[in-house]
């Protein structure tokens, strides 16, 4: 989720943060149905393209964590 803290991301842009496809696929569904991360729409040459952005929940998740750490 770090890399969600900048700005939305690409599927694409993520893909080098895990070990595989299949992974991420399931990290992201799993960080969405938590509602740590949304989906958005976002159109870039007259083409839309999703993007994944990290909710104000999430923002707090990782506050805590880092808190915690400490």
């Amino acid at each position: 989720m770090n890399l969600l803290l900048q700005n939305p991301k690409r599927y694409s842009d993520l893909k080098g943060a895990v070990s595989s496809d299949k992974t991420l696929a399931e990290r992201l569904k799993e960080l969405e149905e938590c509602t740590l991360i949304e989906t958005i729409s976002m159109k870039s040459d007259k083409r839309s393209f999703i993007h994944y952005k990290i909710t104000q929940k999430g923002i707090e998740m990782i506050n805590i964590i880092k808190q915690i750490i400490k």
